[in-house]
């Protein structure tokens, strides 16, 4: 009872498949690991700007205010300026230069010097 013999390169042929079957094995795993990583740091990046969104809102509520008068409809250059015309908005006091209108009421009873357009911030300069 005599086992039979293996040659040499056939002894090489099996082991060397089982070491391909393992490399690639191995190479299908690393893309896997990839994308679980680059998901982690997403989820991650996303909750780190959902906090700086709700910080940022909640510094919104909390900054100072105040208003600007902004023109409804256009009106001609010369024209008496009706409160119906104008509308108050109101913005963040940093972005309240001074020499905007900041109330309706300084506009009652004004004639403009210029022609105004829907939407523009009315200004001293634009009053006679």
């Amino acid at each position: 009872m005599s086992e039979p013999e293996i040659n040499g390169p056939e002894i090489n042929e099996q082991k060397g498949g089982a070491a391909e079957s393992n490399l690639s094995k191995i190479s299908l795993l690393w893309p896997a690991l990839i994308a679980l990583a680059m998901f982690c740091a997403a989820l991650w990046a996303g909750g780190e700007i959902a906090k700086g969104e709700i910080a940022q809102q909640q510094l919104d509520s909390i900054t100072a205010k105040g208003n600007l008068v902004r023109v409804r409809v256009k009106l001609p250059a010369g024209a008496v300026i009706d409160e119906g015309s104008l509308e108050a908005v109101e913005t963040f006091a940093n972005r309240v230069e001074p020499y905007c209108i900041t109330g309706l009421a300084v506009t009652r009873g004004k004639k403009t010097k210029y022609g105004l357009e829907p939407g523009q911030i009315l200004t001293v300069r634009d009053l006679e």
